[in-house]
């Protein structure tokens, strides 16, 4: 009788569960559950109240968020409701990396470990707002998670598509999610691997099944977005990012230096971030000092700018706020101007340039100690050296077979999350700054690399009274 009732709370689910009761709770009592409006949040509903896919496929946002609110507006037209979807749709995510781990490493304790930080992430502030900034995370988390059952189970045809699918998900509700197209075909081999499957026919065969399930999708969506808009990409925003970046770089001499069909545009940049008494950046420069000018270099200075001088297009007023042009030529002329002329500009600043990727990754970096599970876990495991040093002398290692296959499995997951962190604080820093709201989300997994570290050490210290 005593077992049948301890027997559920030895599950790490039911834990889970209640882990996320308490952070259901807290965000009821903080007022995170009501929804924010953001800057952002007026061009998704704008987007999500067309009914016309060119509009969409032409816009500056892509078209999973849009798509999301036009699905959330059904139940809850003044969206209300979207942190709390927000939240349904993470915690299902979090309980699906925690089977995925389960499933790999072959203990559910583990998995919980794994997964026990995830609960409450950096960005749960973000949950709040109408913007992707947290839903679009936590599809890239699914997308991990995916991947790892896919890595026990690469026969399983459910496992591909729904891989195939959540992948395209991903960077449809965030563009900064591309970055998994890449990690994917990696992490899967890294995953396989580390099952010691040395197969090199299988590992062939998978490695191309991941490209190409990362890879067609996506080319198949540009080529039709080229044949119905005219443009080959995932969504015509690229300029703009880069001349947030770009712009700083300006200076008299530069603008001279430019071929003569981009200087007009330079100079009028030049001029408005003077009237906002903008400083040129200078590599001795502390670069973090001009990150606060990102934003305003886009839409305070170049896209007004750009719109003046090159479209005809007008602002529309939508909700009493004149919002620029989110969709249509005037998009795409704006956006290939601004391409075209970063690229110049980093072409002949390419010091600047690299300057600020690098000052911008250190500063990603720094930015760790703000995630408070990350330093508490840090501090425990710290904490626990002692233990280890005295369980290290008393007892030898374990090198059996068993061992060596769960501390490779641990090990692939590692690898593969330490990958997601890089990869997506990369790619955001190439083309924009660290802002918060960037570079906390791609935190997502290392605290859970702490915490399984943790487990394992304890596991091992308290193990001895078995051994012995």
């Amino acid at each position: 009788m005593r077992n049948a009732i301890l027997s559920p709370l030895r599950h790490p689910l039911l834990w889970l569960v209640l882990l996320f009761w308490t952070v259901w709770r807290n965000l009821i009592k903080t007022g995170f559950l009501v929804a924010v409006p953001s800057p952002d949040t007026l061009s998704y509903d704008l987007l999500s109240r067309s009914d016309s896919l060119s509009e969409l496929l032409s816009s500056v946002r892509t078209i999973g968020y849009p798509l999301f609110l036009k699905l959330l507006r059904s139940v809850s037209p003044d969206y209300q409701a979207a942190p709390t979807v927000h939240l349904a749709i993470y915690l299902a995510v979090v309980v699906l990396f925690w089977w995925s781990v389960r499933g790999y490493t072959g203990s559910p304790w583990r998995a919980f470990a794994w997964s026990l930080p995830l609960a409450y992430p950096c960005n749960l502030a973000f949950i709040k707002f109408i913007q992707p900034d947290f839903l679009g995370p936590a599809v890239a988390i699914a997308v991990t998670a995916l991947l790892i059952m896919l890595a026990r189970r690469p026969t399983s045809p459910i496992l591909w598509i729904l891989l195939t699918v959540v992948t395209f998900c991903s960077y449809q509700v965030r563009p900064d999610n591309l970055f998994l197209v890449v990690l994917v075909p990696l992490g899967g081999v890294v995953l396989l691997l580390c099952r010691r499957t040395f197969d090199t026919k299988r590992l062939l065969r998978v490695g191309a099944g991941l490209i190409a399930v990362t890879v067609v999708p996506l080319l198949l969506f540009m080529t039709l977005r080229w044949g119905l808009v005219g443009q080959f990409g995932v969504v015509p925003f690229g300029g703009y990012n880069l001349v947030g970046v770009a712009a700083s770089f300006l200076d008299d001499e530069l603008v001279r230096d430019l071929p003569p069909e981009q200087q007009e545009l330079a100079a009028a940049i030049l001029r408005g971030r003077r009237a906002l008494k903008y400083q040129r950046y200078k590599a001795a420069a502390w670069t973090r000092n001009w990150h606060p000018q990102y934003s305003p270099n886009v839409w305070r200075v170049a896209e007004p700018i750009a719109r003046e001088l090159l479209t005809d297009a007008e602002t529309t007023r939508f909700k009493g706020v004149d919002v620029p042009p989110v969709s249509g030529d005037a998009v795409f002329t704006i956006n290939r101007a601004f391409k075209e002329l970063s690229r110049a500009i980093i072409l002949r600043r390419p010091i600047l340039y690299c300057k600020w990727v690098y000052d911008g990754l250190w500063t990603g970096l720094a930015m760790l100690p703000q995630c408070m599970s990350f330093v508490q876990l840090m501090t425990l495991l710290v904490l626990s050296v002692p233990a280890l040093l005295i369980r290290a002398r008393r007892v030898g290692g374990n090198d059996s077979a068993s061992t060596i296959d769960r501390v490779l499995r641990l090990h692939g997951i590692s690898i593969v999350v330490v990958a997601y962190f890089l990869g997506k604080l990369l790619l955001t820093v190439l083309v924009s700054v660290p802002y918060d709201r960037y570079v906390f989300p791609s935190m997502a997994f290392l605290p859970c690399v702490l915490a399984a570290a943790l487990f394992e050490a304890w596991h091992w210290v308290l193990s001895a009274q078995e051994n012995n």
